[in-house]
Formats: structure tokens, sequence, C-alpha cells
């Protein structure tokens, strides 16, 4: 689902969108099962039933999303900056739209920071449950050793067994209350609004990463769930030291698609020419100049939070590592409040929090201690 980033023309006609009719009952669609789902997936989902296909267009309307293109058709052109907060409740569809405009917004703001750890970062699986208990299962495999199954006859075979651990684990709620007074509402214009709704989902979206680290690191409350620490040769890092963890420590099918440390420490390793001398290759430089992004070394992804500690980097399989929940009953947007204005009174939350699923999927690096 496309969500324009910058402005620029869009070439369309309005008969080249199908005008929806719209009734605010619409959100409790929604799958109930499916975790972090924008409002917007409904629009798409009444287009479809309509037979509407915005990539059958020969006009720019396959590069708005849904959203966007309803709010245009009923009057809400959401790439001027002349559209107001007000604009939005004009008409009865516009005002309908608002809720899931605004979960547009919020869901890409939590994709905000070129190189910060997401939420999206951490989930091996996601699954939405009737309460904010979770119920913490484990994926055991005997002696985690693959050659065991292979047995004499009549032998008994290795077991791999999904069962509950002991305790639950309580979910975190993670939230901002809106405060957008009527005056406000009929002068800010849909520029600052975007901006201000992305910086809220960056917050709530970083809120959420620092707990999925926090399980990551600390475990989930079951014995022997912490994350397995091991420490660098000498008193100082070292490129071998990088290699042996990320190639020495993960195992039997375990891969460190991740590797996560802090900003300064990544600025060190990126400028260090005389124990990170790898790291300053002419091609991770060019690459770095040019666009500043930062080259995957090692073809992992490198991701930096001010929430691990400093000199120590986390590695970690994201396809295996964490199990992340959310309360069924729990929405990010209360839609009713925004549809009926009131906006001043409208809270932005979630409930959620995260399992460890396997042990072997994370490990860490620190600075020797030790002269």
């Amino acid at each position: 689902m496309p969500v324009l980033k910058k402005k620029r023309k869009l070439r369309f006609k309005p008969s080249d969108i199908k005008k929806l009719s719209l009734e605010k009952e619409m959100y409790k669609e929604l799958d109930t099962n499916q975790c972090a789902v924008p409002l917007s997936k409904i629009i798409e989902r009444l287009e479809e039933k309509g037979g509407f296909d915005p990539f059958d267009q020969k006009s720019d309307v396959g590069l708005m999303n849904p959203v966007e293109r309803q709010l245009l058709i009923n009057g809400v052109d959401v790439f001027n900056n002349a559209t107001l907060v007000d604009d939005f409740f004009k008409t009865n569809n516009s005002k309908i739209l608002f809720p899931a405009f605004i979960s547009d917004q919020i869901y890409l703001g939590m994709g905000l920071g070129q190189m910060e750890l997401s939420v999206e970062d951490l989930k091996a699986s996601s699954q939405k449950i009737p309460s904010t208990a979770i119920e913490k299962l484990g994926i055991d495999f005997d002696k985690e050793d693959v050659d065991a199954a292979i047995v004499g006859q009549g032998g008994s075979f290795p077991s791999a067994t999904i069962e509950l651990k002991t305790g639950a684990v309580s979910m975190k709620k993670v939230g901002r209350k809106m405060m957008i007074s009527y005056e406000a509402a009929r002068r800010v214009n849909i520029d600052i609004l975007k901006i201000y709704l992305q910086r809220i989902g960056y917050r709530l979206g970083q809120q959420m990463a620092q707990e999925g680290l926090r399980t990551l690191m600390e475990g989930d409350g079951t014995d022997g769930s912490a994350i397995s620490t091991s420490y660098t040769k000498t008193s100082e890092w070292k490129y071998a030291d990088v290699i042996r963890l990320i190639f020495g420590s993960f195992k039997k099918g375990q891969t460190a698609t991740t590797v996560v440390l802090n900003n300064e420490f990544l600025l060190n390793i990126l400028t260090d020419e005389t124990n990170f001398k790898q790291f300053q290759s002419l091609n991770i430089a060019e690459k770095f100049i040019t666009s500043g992004e930062i080259q995957g070394f090692f073809g992992r992804a490198w991701k930096t939070s001010e929430y691990v500690p400093d000199n120590t980097i986390i590695a970690f399989d994201n396809t295996s590592c964490l199990s992340y929940f959310e309360e069924a009953k729990s929405s990010l947007i209360e839609t009713d409040k925004i549809i009926d204005k009131q906006l001043e009174q409208t809270v932005i939350s979630v409930n959620f929090g995260f399992t460890k699923l396997y042990q072997s999927a994370c490990f860490q690096k620190a600075l020797n201690p030790t002269p």
C-alpha cells in the first residue's frame, strides 16, 4: 500500500476513481486477528469489492493509497498545503475517512529513522489475543541436535516440543493524547498535521522497539531467557570480535540477520582506522558519502538504538527470536471520537508485548572490562 512521502503533481481525472459509500461502522470489520493493520486496509477492501483496480488505470491513481484516493474524490486534497484539518469534516465521507488518514500517518511515522531499530525489525511472529496477559510459548528441541534424529532400529526419536512456559507476560501500553483545539483545527494545514501525526507515530514505534529490545536482552521472565553475553578478546573492540559474534555465535540453522548497537559506537567503528580498517573500504565509503546509507556489512541489517549499552553489539535472528502480541480489543485509533470531532479527547494507543521463542537466536558482545 503506497503512501506518498513527497508532494508531486498527480495526473488523473475524477472519473478514474471509484467513489465509495462509507459508513463509520465499517471500521468494525477490520480483522481482529491481524496486528498493526492500518485502517486504510478497509478502504482497499471496499475498492476491491467494487471491482476497482487502481493499477488498471492510465492515470496516477495507483500511486495513491486508498484513503488518499477517496479523500480526493470527496473534496479533500491531501497533497495541497491549503487543505485544513477542518476540511475533513465538511462531508460525511471525508469525516469517516479522517481516522484512516490519521492511521496511515501514524504507521508512516513508525518507520521513520533511516538506521533506527523499529518494532517491525524485531517481530518473528505476530498475534492478537483477547487479554493483556500473554501465555508464553516455548519451542524446544532435545539437545538442539539434528544428528540425534537418526536412531537405530527400535530406538526412540528425540522430541520437538511447543509448550506453555511458566508464568505470563503482562502487556505494556503506549500512547499519546491528541490535543487539537477547535481553533487549531480551523487553522492548521495538512502538511503540519502530517508532521504532527508522524512524530506521534515515531515516538510510539520507538517505545515499542525499546520494549522488544528489553525482552531480547533481559528475557521474558522465563529462567535462562536473558541474552547470552560474551566479551572482546582484549580491552579494545577489534574487527575480529565482530566476526566472531556474527559468524561464531549462531549455529544449527540460526543466522545473525540483524546487528544493533548505539549510534556513538557505530560512528566509532566507521571512523576507527586502526581497529576497523576494513570498514573504511572504498566501496563502503563511496556509498556512505553519496547516499548517506550504511552498507549492510557481511550481508546483515545494521540498526542503531540508544537503548543498547555503550561498547556493546547485539546480534539476533529476526526470523525466530521474538513473538509479538497485541490485545484484540485495543485500537490504535479511537475512530468514533475522531469522526465526532472530539479531537481534544482522543488517545492514540496500543497494548502490546513480546515473548522469546528461541534463546539461541540472539547474542551480545561487550567490551572486556579486564585491562
